[in-house]
């Protein structure tokens, strides 16, 4: 009973100490982004000006802790913000789960029904993972305009006309697939990477099937590694968010940082945008470890 209470409490500690570490790294960052969206006043016209940049920092600041007095064009801004947080975030998120399911389900499928030609699928989708982002997206609005000519049915959204008419389903799709022939060529690797490893020789050994082999310990092995690579996918998705915004008339959050008037609109732009992703990378970050704990 000691023990248990002891190592419960230590839970609880070690909780709290990293629930705390993550609020400092939030406020840090804040911080950061507030210096970045004060930049432009550094330098005013060709003179350097210290000052003035002190003094929009400062006051940023003070407007971020007085959310509900902050305008845009006459307008309260924190509604703008979030409208168009709502269309931006939601989307994202979604290209990320696609873009591991599509990516387990690739590598998955591979190994148990093509395992003799997976030199041939790497190759493959080391040439799809080579093809430009924007082509990808093109030849996906084609293909839904090609295929609603020719059936008369339409699948998705291929552009937003307005709020009744938002594009969801393709901008997805365009943000999952570049990065999914990029994390398939991985799981695909470092699977077969894994199997080459003496312990499933020792596995195979005791008669376990390649399918029980693949399923309970190798998928098990990858997932740590596939969720280590988070940061990596989720700048690279970021970047591909902000042409798909321009590309289907979003009019979400990224294109609001680009096209952002003041030094205000920008940072808190920047702020919203950053807190979700920050907390979901520590998520997966955390998920990353307790699995290569268990699998150790």
């Amino acid at each position: 009973m000691v023990e248990a209470e002891l190592s419960g409490k230590s839970r609880v500690t070690s909780f709290g100490r990293q629930l705390l570490l993550l609020v400092l790294q939030i406020l840090l960052s804040i911080g950061v982004l507030i210096l970045i969206g004060s930049l432009p006043v550094l330098i005013n016209g060709f003179q350097f000006d210290p000052a003035g940049y002190a003094e929009k920092t400062a006051e940023i600041a003070m407007q971020l802790l007085m959310l509900h007095e902050m305008t845009y064009e006459g307008v309260p801004m924190m509604p703008i913000i979030a409208e168009r947080a709502g269309i931006t975030i939601p989307i994202f998120l979604g290209g990320v789960a696609a873009a591991f399911f599509f990516s387990f389900v690739t590598a998955y499928a591979a190994l148990m029904l093509m395992r003799k030609k997976l030199k041939v699928i790497t190759k493959l989708l080391g040439i799809l993972e080579a093809v430009p982002d924007v082509m990808i997206f093109v030849l996906l609005q084609i293909g839904v305009i090609a295929f609603l000519k020719a059936t008369g049915i339409k699948l998705a959204q291929f552009a937003t006309t307005g709020s009744e008419n938002q594009a969801v389903l393709l901008p997805i799709l365009c943000i999952a697939l570049p990065v999914s022939f990029f994390l398939s060529k991985m799981l695909i690797q470092y699977i077969t990477e894994e199997l080459d490893k003496s312990y499933i020789e020792l596995v195979r050994s005791m008669g376990f099937s390649y399918s029980y082999i693949l399923n309970m310990h190798v998928m098990r092995n990858i997932a740590g590694v596939l969720f280590g690579s988070a940061k990596t996918v989720f700048w690279s998705m970021l970047s591909t968010m902000a042409v798909v915004e321009y590309l289907f008339n979003l009019n979400g959050l990224l294109s609001f940082v680009f096209t952002a008037s003041t030094p205000e609109v920008f940072t808190l732009s920047c702020i919203t945008l950053f807190i979700p992703l920050f907390i979901l990378y520590r998520v997966f970050e955390r998920i990353s470890s307790s699995i290569r704990k268990e699998t150790q």
